[in-house]
Parts: C-alpha cells; sequence; structure tokens
C-alpha cells in the first residue's frame, strides 16, 4: 500500500512506531548479550549475530506470535486466562520450541515455566529474564509474551552459536500472572 515503506519491519504495526514490541525486546536482548559477556566468544561481552541468524531470529520470533495468537484469538485481541486452557497451551508451545532447540527446561514450584542454556546448580548466581504467557481478557498478544519470547531467543542464539555466558542465564514463563481473572 501507499504506506508499505512505514510498516514495522519487525511486527507489521502502521506506522512503524519507536515502542513497538519487538523492536524493544530485540533492543533489551542485544543490551542483555552486551552486559552478561560470552565465554569462548570473538569479544569478551558481545555475541557474534550475523544479519542472516538475526533475520532467522525474528522469523522464529513472529511464528511463535502467530501461533501464540492462533491458540488464544478472541473476538478482539486475544484471551490467556491464568491457569486455562490457553494459557496452559501457550506453555506448552514455549516449552516444547525451547526443548527442540536443545534447551532445558522444567516447571518450578509454582508452576512457572525455567528454561536454561545449561543446569545451574541452586546455590549459583544468575541473570533471570522474562514475563508472563497469560493476558487480560481480549488483551494485546505481545503483553508478557514478548518478554518470555526474547529471552528464549537470547538462549536459543547462545546454544546456536556455542556460546556460554559467564553468568548464567535462566528463562521464566509466569504462570498467573494477570490474575485479574479472579
Amino acid at each position: 500500500g501507499p504506506h508499505s515503506d512505514h510498516l514495522c519491519p519487525r511486527c507489521g504495526n502502521i506506522p512503524a512506531q519507536p515502542d513497538c514490541p519487538i523492536k524493544r525486546q530485540v533492543k533489551s536482548m542485544n543490551a542483555l548479550t552486551n552486559n552478561i559477556g560470552v565465554a569462548n566468544s570473538n569479544s569478551p561481552h558481545q555475541l557474534p549475530q550475523t544479519p542472516a541468524s538475526l533475520e532467522h531470529l525474528t522469523a522464529e520470533a513472529e511464528k511463535l506470535f502467530a501461533d501464540l495468537k492462533e491458540l488464544s484469538r478472541d473476538i478482539a485481541g486475544v484471551s490467556r486466562p491464568s491457569y486455562g486452557e490457553a494459557e496452559t497451551k501457550a506453555f506448552e508451545l514455549i516449552e516444547k520450541f525451547a526443548e527442540n532447540e536443545g534447551l532445558i527446561t522444567y516447571r518450578d514450584s509454582a508452576a512457572n515455566l525455567v528454561v536454561t542454556l545449561e543446569e545451574i546448580p541452586d546455590d549459583a548466581e544468575y541473570i533471570l529474564i522474562g514475563s508472563h504467557l497469560d493476558s487480560v481478557p481480549q488483551g494485546g498478544n505481545y503483553d508478557g509474551a514478548a518478554g518470555v519470547i526474547a529471552g528464549l531467543l537470547c538462549l536459543v542464539e547462545m546454544k546456536r552459536s556455542g556460546n556460554t555466558p559467564e553468568i548464567p542465564v535462566k528463562v521464566i514463563a509466569l504462570r498467573g500472572e494477570e490474575s485479574a481473572w479472579f
């Protein structure tokens, strides 16, 4: 269309907004990887990221968001009620993706999903990133999910590139963050 040059290249929003959730999360991912440092890399404080790997991760993010939207589509927005079927399916989707990438997944005592690159001892220091997968009624598809997917794709890039962070990273998908359903 006449405004297609103003589309966000990441999420397709019209017009491309500086507060685009994908752009914000990509910036957050880059800041995280730059700040945590990476062992066994060319630069001790930055993951090597080629345009091709970033395009691939962007495509994977878009697919994950589309799949989440499809499983929780509502009349307006998405609905993933806390502890409901759609939230459970969202957790299963993210967990399956992580496991297919060779990442370690487990549920903690509060039923939150935790994803790691490697086993992390209970007494070890680590960085925790993530958010929630449930939504408010007819909410936005990116709310919460953007934080989970951004962190997950940080781990995926580390796994694929063979880089290990100096400080281990855990990604968490919180269960039942939007408790307003009750």
